[in-house]
């Protein structure tokens, strides 16, 4: 899976206690893909770090036509 760009714009995400720019350093960073159960909000999620080293996982939309990601909801792992 090759993530071009996040869609911010499509939908307000869910997050707890993780920030955009969070979410934008987990992409970059080479994160853990996987598809998602069924029947849920999100197809896919990633799990991955940030540059603080903060674990993060991320559940989003892929759309592979344009590569986009459009992140639905995020939350930091312990």
């Amino acid at each position: 899976m090759r993530i071009e760009s996040l869609d911010w714009m499509a939908n307000e995400h869910a997050t707890l206690r993780v920030s955009a720019a969070e979410i934008t350093e987990m992409f970059e960073d080479e994160p853990v893909f996987r598809r998602n159960k069924r029947y849920r909000a999100a197809d896919y999620y990633a799990i991955g770090y940030t540059t603080a080293g903060k674990k993060i996982r991320v559940n989003f939309l892929y759309l592979p036509a344009t590569g986009e990601a459009r992140p639905i909801s995020a939350w930091e792992i312990r």
